[in-house]
């Protein structure tokens, strides 16, 4: 609380909106909502169901799929530059005729190599658990979606695939259960998609068959591994026997790989895992997100960190309320057009403090409805993480929706992390909105967008695209804190791709309110079985900036292309005003003296012509 008041002191002259929201943060929780009411809810007027994000266009800027009319068809949100929004885009609508399949996941990517964004798109059949996989291929302008004239490339799936890659050519592959293969990899070689069984891909003991839903993730599990720096991609497999670590070294296989445990699925409901530095020390850490069963009509929510240490599941949450009680809980979520939606909670840094949050969908004991739910990642020294998530906004007075699905996302594209999120009306019809985050306005960030960076042949007119989504890159940071203390924090771009991951196609990292120079950002992206590791560093980066890195050619990194974007943030323009201003006041106190010292020199040569006349 005194760094706010010190903040709220220092910027005297920050325009009135900014004072007001940093006003707000000083506040209760009701009262940041207050904050939010004016100009931060803006409708799309869409119906349907947010499933994925990327940069379809490659332009850029972040775009939205939607999956809508009763899973039978989905369309793109497509964002802008000039006008800051999300408006449909007629070039892209993709309809399945099919009676009884729907959509149940969108998952944008370059399939093929021609560095133009595809979408793969999983269909159910009825209720059964038979999943078919499509690819459509893209060409920036509109999908080759016409699903009369096209079969899926995999019917017989039974569980949502990962996507990753897995071999390093800068080409999406995928991981995915079939009925004849817990382990089948598919990837596209020769202009043509072909795939493998991967006995070397499934534990020692088992069948290997996955969860369902999963939590599957391409992901850096060892960056601090025996206290050095690995900039690997490895593969994290939810399975029924156990939580699988899939660790690579030149490739992957069972020498290295190990089993940690779940948590007690008899006393916990078992929701999704996430992988993120929470403590900003570098480290990737593993949570889970779980239920805990109660003889009541609803359970205890919780959030479980895993100890690598003590291999020990430890809780690292607070969500009781003003009251000490807990009123909301985690509940999977049944959409109108059958699709489940698991408990999972989404991260980001909503308040740029450095430390990443979680926000989530818990549905109220008291309406029973569902609820849009920011946690806040902050300090506790009962647990080795040293971090707790608590209990921190609720949605409940903006919104007398049910709201289905929300995440994050820097829909203005300045750094900032804004809520993007779906809602169910008593009509079940569904809206997209999305909320602007004010709460950031004082605070400086860094954002890495890592893209494929592939070109077909020579790149035309030399210049290079911006790419499509791309899975695993590894990217970190050091900067000093306002205490003057090196701080490191990392992150995993779009390691998890299925389910409603809904993770954004980059990363944004929170530098707090000290405006000082990011000293290193280290940039790695999948390698495959190659021995070296593909990186790049980058020093003296200035804050508010948002970094696009093009790894090409993916082997030759020195000649990676860093662009750089500055986004200056309101802390800046204040510092600018306040500078302006005391430069302003020291002119007027120079004029001041000036003059002074002027009528200082006339009186005295009055008195000496008033006692000497002769030199008149």
């Amino acid at each position: 609380m005194p760094r706010f008041k010190l903040c709220l002191v220092s910027h005297f002259y920050l325009q009135t909106t900014i004072i007001w929201s940093i006003v707000c943060l000083l506040q209760s929780t009701n009262v940041f909502i207050n904050c939010l009411k004016e100009e931060t809810l803006v409708s799309t007027h869409t119906n349907g169901l947010i499933s994925a994000f990327g940069d379809f266009n490659s332009d850029r800027f972040t775009d939205v799929f939607i999956i809508s009319e009763n899973g039978k068809s989905f369309y793109l949100l497509k964002s802008y530059e000039n006008e800051p929004e999300l408006r449909t885009w007629p070039n892209l609508k993709c309809v399945f005729n099919h009676s009884e399949e729907s959509i149940t996941a969108i998952i944008p990517g370059d399939f093929n190599g021609d560095a133009m964004m595809d979408v793969m798109t999983i269909t159910q059949i009825g209720d059964s658990n038979q999943l078919n996989v499509w690819i459509f291929k893209g060409d920036r302008i509109s999908l080759d979606c016409d699903t009369s004239n096209k079969k899926p490339l995999i019917t017989n799936a039974k569980s949502q695939p990962l996507v990753l890659d897995f071999n390093g050519d800068m080409i999406i592959d995928f991981l995915v259960e079939t009925e004849t293969c817990s382990r089948e990899l598919w990837m596209y070689v020769n202009k043509q998609f072909v795939f493998e069984c991967r006995d070397d891909l499934k534990p020692p003991i088992g069948n290997g068959a996955m969860l369902n839903p999963n939590s599957n993730a391409f992901v850096n599990l060892q960056n601090c591994k025996d206290g050095t720096i690995d900039l690997n991609t490895d593969i994290f497999i939810s399975g029924q026997q156990g939580m699988e670590y899939w660790f690579n070294d030149r490739g992957f296989s069972q020498t290295n790989f190990k089993t940690i445990r779940y948590p007690d699925q008899e006393r916990y409901i078992i929701g999704q895992s996430s992988f993120a530095d929470f403590n900003i020390d570098g480290c990737i850490e593993h949570i889970i997100v779980v239920c805990e069963k109660r003889n009541r009509a609803h359970c205890e929510p919780n959030i479980l960190w895993y100890n690598y240490v003590n291999n020990e599941w430890t809780s690292i949450s607070d969500l009781s309320d003003a009251t000490n009680q807990t009123t909301l809980y985690f509940e999977p979520i049944r959409t109108t057009f059958g699709v489940e939606l698991p408990i999972s909670v989404r991260v980001g840094d909503v308040d740029g403090d450095g430390f990443l949050d979680l926000i989530t969908v818990m549905r109220s004991v008291n309406d029973v409805k569902t609820r849009a739910v920011i946690l806040q990642n902050v300090k506790d020294h009962k647990n080795e993480l040293g971090r707790k998530f608590k209990l921190f906004w609720v949605s409940d007075a903006l919104i007398s929706d049910n709201i289905e699905l929300v995440s994050f996302l820097d829909v203005l594209e300045n750094g900032k992390l804004d809520l993007i999120m779906t809602t169910r009306n008593a009509s079940n019809h569904y809206n997209v909105i999305w909320m602007r985050n004010i709460f950031m306005e004082s605070s400086c960030f860094l954002k890495v967008l890592v893209t494929t960076g592939l070109c077909l042949g020579p790149c035309p007119n030399d210049k290079v695209p911006y790419g499509t989504n791309y899975a695993g890159p590894f990217v970190c940071y050091e900067t000093f804190d306002i205490d003057g203390h090196l701080i490191k924090g990392c992150s995993t771009q779009l390691s998890q791709s299925s389910y409603f991951a809904l993770q954004m196609p980059y990363s944004v990292f929170g530098l707090g309110e000290a405006p000082n120079f990011v000293e290193n950002v280290i940039a790695s992206v999948p390698s495959g079985d190659v021995a070296s590791v593909r990186k790049s560093k980058w020093t003296q980066i200035v804050p508010d900036a948002q970094i696009v890195l093009i790894p090409y050619p993916p082997n030759e990194t020195i000649y990676w292309i860093c662009k750089l974007f500055y986004t200056p943030s309101s802390i800046v323009f204040s510092t600018l005003a306040t500078l302006a201003v005391l430069c302003g006041v020291l002119i007027i106190i120079i004029l001041i003296l000036h003059r002074k010292e002027v009528m200082e020199d006339i009186s005295e040569n009055e008195e000496y012509k008033r006692y000497w006349p002769e030199s008149r």
